[in-house]
């Protein structure tokens, strides 16, 4: 795995560093669930973990990891994309080692089990706090109240909006 925009060049930021990290934990799961993709995807995993961890052997520890993969070693970069990267390729290869399976993430209708709760989880002796039991009827001044609040946000909204505009 290379990151073309800006790996052979030495500019990549730090969001650029953790690319290949979310990459290779995406291609995992899509050999989930999209099996006929397998074949092709574990063969370019493995290569891929072959390489991070040809490039985690530098440092003080000689562990840390470095980013470019195609080396074959340390590159001398250090940070917690190349650390992430590394560790997400190695992992995402694990689909490749026999015995271990992941299964397709399962539905209401393919073996599902959670149920719904529509008391939100309010056991009996709690506060009825949010129910219907607990709402109120809805008066004159409520109404009043609520119109002057709503207006006065109209205007302060209609007000910034003549400020922007004439540059005051």
């Amino acid at each position: 795995m290379t990151e073309q925009a800006c790996e052979t060049a030495n500019t990549c930021d730090t969001d650029q560093l953790s690319f290949k990290a979310y990459f290779s934990s995406w291609l995992a799961s899509t050999t989930v669930l999209a099996p006929y993709t397998y074949n092709t995807i574990a063969a370019y995993l493995s290569k891929s973990a072959l390489g991070a961890a040809s490039q985690c052997s530098g440092g003080a520890s000689g562990t840390t990891c470095g980013i470019k993969w195609t080396t074959g070693t340390y590159d001398g970069t250090t940070g917690i994309g190349q650390q992430m990267s590394a560790l997400s390729a190695i992992q995402a290869s694990m689909i490749t080692v026999p015995g271990v399976k992941a299964s397709v993430p399962v539905t209401n209708s393919t073996g599902g089990t959670s149920q719904g709760d529509p008391s939100a989880g309010i056991s009996t002796g709690e506060s009825n706090m949010g129910t219907m039991a607990d709402s109120r009827v809805v008066t004159m001044r409520d109404k009043v109240g609520a119109g002057f609040l709503t207006a006065g946000a109209l205007m302060s909204v209609i007000g910034g909006i003549f400020f922007m505009v004439l540059g005051v």
